[in-house]
């Protein structure tokens, strides 16, 4: 698998709050299709923020899935193939 640019991604620690909860916050620089995602490993939920603003949920990517899309070259493709095609997505609205 090839390794995406490191200024590309950022990946934020997390808050104080969700400490023990959320394991990765990431920004996507390069993708044409997401902006960010968030991962709740204890719920194995992603949230995906697309570029045109809205959310979407996905419950059971498990850690190794999201940690992979992080790595994958392309973001979207990695999303779309391993994600969107296997786990129901559920919009929230609202944010």
């Amino acid at each position: 698998m090839e390794r995406r640019n490191k200024e590309a991604v950022k990946v934020d620690p997390p808050d104080d709050q969700n400490k023990r909860d959320r394991i990765v916050s990431v920004r996507i620089g390069s993708s044409t299709n997401i902006k960010s995602f968030e991962y709740y490993w204890s719920q194995r939920r992603l949230i995906v923020e697309f570029q045109n603003g809205q959310k979407y949920q996905y419950i059971g990517p498990g850690m190794d899935e999201v940690l992979d899309m992080v790595r994958a070259s392309s973001v979207g493709s990695y999303f779309y193939k391993r994600i969107k095609l296997t786990y129901s997505g559920i919009r929230i609205e609202g944010e």
